[in-house]
């Protein structure tokens, strides 16, 4: 979804940030009233400390109402 080197480099592919740069992004090239992005660590491995596995950030657009919600494991 176009999101910034800049970004995933400082936050991660799986964060806050880049769900929102995901959402955002998205919801301008669709074009739509609804957007949702969604980013996480499925596993079985690849988690950390920091982010285990079953992190996953979920994003919701509706007009110009932004949610995103951390759903830790």
């Amino acid at each position: 979804m176009k999101v910034s080197k800049n970004v995933i480099k400082k936050y991660g592919a799986v964060s806050y940030e880049t769900c929102l740069s995901m959402l955002k992004n998205l919801n301008k090239i669709s074009k739509t009233n609804i957007s949702v992005s969604i980013t996480g660590i499925a596993g079985p491995s690849g988690g950390s400390k920091e982010k285990p596995v079953g992190l996953v950030y979920i994003g919701i657009k509706k007009d110009s109402k932004i949610l995103v919600k951390k759903i830790p494991l």
